[in-house]
């Protein structure tokens, strides 16, 4: 079986001054999270609706018992609409290292998501660790929408790399070929995910 990356990039964590609105978070967010949901890995300029901020801990666990963790900025994590809805108040509460956790999903910015999910030949997202399966279930993740959303990542960086090459060499049999498949898949690809119900 094909095992592809889930994704190219590391979670950062810029650690910006502390803020009473968690709304405010979302631009140190955006950059931590590299412009991709934390969840699923989809580009945000993909998506046609914004990006919103998900309480790891969900507000609906923690308001009586850790208030704190509104604006906690490790509690925060930058998410497309379709995970942030799926997720809502799901939580298993824990309590580890003097701090409280969501048993349920694992953290973004503790575990390497690579480690836990990868793409198989056809871009779905899967996964062979009990909470890696729980997630793609709870979060929807098996919707067809993120293997396209993968696969036409793909295909854009093949583009790119042929546009890169064709600047470069001046192969007419390539550059035909590549004009071709402009013409038949060039901005449908990158409006494909839009115009799909996300």
């Amino acid at each position: 079986m094909v095992k592809n990356k889930f994704r190219n990039h590391n979670i950062d964590f810029c650690n910006p001054k502390q803020s009473t609105n968690y709304k405010n978070y979302i631009t140190y967010l955006k950059q931590d999270f590299h412009n991709r949901c934390a969840y699923c890995n989809t580009l945000d300029e993909r998506v046609m609706q914004n990006f919103e901020i998900d309480h790891f801990i969900p507000s609906k666990v923690f308001k009586d018992i850790e208030p704190g963790l509104e604006t906690d900025y490790y509690n925060l994590v930058y998410s497309c609409p379709k995970c942030n809805r799926s997720k809502g108040s799901k939580c298993k509460l824990g309590y580890s290292n003097g701090r409280y956790v969501n048993t349920m999903f694992y953290h973004p910015r503790e575990i390497d998501y690579n480690e836990i999910f990868y793409r198989n030949e056809y871009g779905s997202i899967c996964s062979d660790d009990s909470i890696g399966i729980v997630m793609i279930n709870e979060l929807k993740l098996f919707k067809p929408v993120y293997a396209l959303s993968y696969v036409c990542e793909r295909i854009n960086e093949v583009r790119e790399l042929l546009e890169q090459y064709l600047s470069i060499h001046t192969d007419e049999e390539i550059r035909h070929e590549y004009n071709t498949l402009n013409e038949l898949y060039g901005k449908r690809m990158n409006d494909l995910i839009m115009i799909y119900k996300y």
